[in-house]
């Protein structure tokens, strides 16, 4: 695992250049969520599955010729920080915003430059997907980034976000489960995103 944070010199790539009209057409498609196709949710954050028929997947399929797997993240109003963590799965992923309070909410992922998070035991009845950890609050350890263009990070790295916006914080998370390594889903971005 810690060849896939060492692979990048940043744990954190923003995509400066990824088209203001695409943004804006994902967000418009946000209004048709199925709240019913909920994956995994605690107070922090849901995760609601976005069917293959949905148009957003037609409208991502322009930019990527490989599989994709997209999901809704929901941050409730006033959630406040999440678990710091690192997924199971998948190593990286976009996330786009599509409904970002950018004075009251932001995202956190570990910055290797600055030295490695503590990893801690999870709490009791806190749900952990197998093979995912838990670490320590340490912000100093983090870059903080609200969102405001896409991302492209690692999710091997510790990582969460925090909502104390008055307003629900929502992303779309793009996953490639076909590739199983961070280069290889770098390779796939269109490099004038970056």
């Amino acid at each position: 695992m810690q060849n896939l944070i060492v692979m990048m010199s940043d744990t954190l790539k923003i995509l400066h250049n990824v088209p203001d009209k695409l943004i804006h057409q994902l967000q418009q498609l946000s209004r048709d969520i199925d709240r019913t196709n909920k994956i995994i949710g605690d107070q922090y954050q849901d995760y609601i599955h976005c069917e293959k028929t949905h148009e957003a997947y037609s409208l991502l399929s322009e930019w990527f010729n490989v599989d994709l797997h997209l999901t809704w993240m929901i941050n409730p109003p006033h959630s406040g920080l999440g678990p710091i963590h690192t997924d199971s799965k998948r190593p990286g992923c976009i996330n786009f915003p599509i409904q970002v309070d950018l004075e009251n909410s932001c995202f956190c992922v570990a910055n290797p430059s600055l030295g490695e998070p503590t990893e801690r035991a999870p709490y009791v009845n806190e749900p952990v997907n197998g093979g995912a950890k838990r670490f320590e609050y340490e912000p100093e350890l983090y870059h903080w980034y609200n969102i405001r263009k896409p991302i492209f990070f690692s999710t091997k790295a510790a990582h969460s976000a925090y909502n104390h916006s008055d307003k629900e914080r929502v992303l779309l998370s793009v996953s490639f489960p076909t590739l199983s390594r961070l280069e290889d889903i770098k390779r796939c971005i269109p490099k004038e995103w970056f």
